[in-house]
């Protein structure tokens, strides 16, 4: 049977060369076939359409191991938790066992589960209130004897106030009229003047007297205080 060539259409059964649009060979008389021809022959029915399925098949399972098998297997991977050594566990365990002094002079502690710790704290606790109240105290004596003072002394103040005043006008007066008075009045202006000065320093002198008493208390207080701490341990 004929085959058909790519450049020439010979004959597979002699040899001989077929011209165009003949479908048999002039020398031996053997059909010419094309070769989509030969091939729908020599082939099985539906091969073709088989092997595309199969190619098709191929593919698809092909992508869906690229895009799913990642997913199946991917595992996230777990955060250990790091060990807690023997330091750090002696660290969060550990509780105070002496007192805390605060910003604001307060010295405070937690209440340890040891008995003889739990009593050092209570003590401290009670030492500071008590400090605490005579410091109040010694402020409140302060404040009270200033205002004693100052009830005391504003009624003489202001009474020599108006008195020197008194006198320096009707001695401004005499003076001014050129009077014999003037020299006598000036003179009880100037003793009136002295005695409202006086009485003026000597309240700053009491005031004074009792500060420096209220910072001795004070002094005295914190002095205690402390020395009664240090015996508490």
């Amino acid at each position: 049977m004929a085959k058909r060539n790519p450049e020439k259409r010979i004959c597979n059964n002699c040899g001989a060369e077929i011209p165009d649009g003949t479908p048999y060979c002039p020398v031996c008389g053997d059909a010419f076939v094309s070769g989509a021809e030969e091939y729908d022959r020599i082939s099985p029915p539906g091969a073709w359409l088989r092997r595309v399925l199969l190619i098709a098949a191929g593919a698809a399972l092909l992508i869906g191991l690229v895009f799913f098998l990642p997913r199946l297997t991917y595992r996230p991977a777990r955060q250990k938790t790091p060990a807690k050594t023997v330091e750090t566990q002696s660290a969060e365990t550990a509780l105070p066992s002496e007192p805390v002094q605060t910003d604001g002079g307060e010295i405070v502690t937690d209440l340890p589960e040891n008995p003889v710790e739990a009593a050092k704290a209570q003590a401290v606790r009670e030492e500071n209130a008590r400090y605490e109240a005579e410091t109040e105290q010694i402020e409140k004596d302060y404040e009270t004897a200033l205002a004693s003072l100052r009830i005391r002394y504003a009624p003489v103040i202001a009474q020599l106030r108006q008195e020197t005043a008194e006198r320096e006008e009707a001695w401004k007066e005499a003076r001014n009229a050129e009077s014999y008075d003037a020299a006598a009045l000036k003179r009880e202006y100037d003793q009136k003047a002295e005695e409202y000065v006086a009485a003026r320093n000597d309240l700053a002198l009491r005031e004074k007297a009792e500060a420096q008493k209220r910072d001795e208390a004070l002094s005295a207080a914190q002095t205690e205080h402390l020395d009664r701490l240090s015996k508490i341990g």
